[in-house]
């Protein structure tokens, strides 16, 4: 029952959050408020890690 509960609400909130990022999209402050903390810091840390790969070694 407990895991049931559990999913339906994070389906809702997850529906919430698309809903909020479609209805301010032009608001960048307010679509934070849509996004989780979480999974901005992961993509940041992907991407920063995916560029450094790219970066080309200083020569020596």
């Amino acid at each position: 029952m407990r895991d049931r509960a559990c999913t339906y609400l994070k389906q809702l909130v997850d529906e919430i959050r698309a809903y909020g990022k479609y209805a301010f999209w032009n608001d960048e402050e307010k679509q934070k408020r849509y996004s989780r903390e979480y999974q901005r810091k992961v993509y940041k840390k992907y991407t920063e890690a995916k560029a450094s790969k790219n970066m080309p070694k200083p020569l020596q």
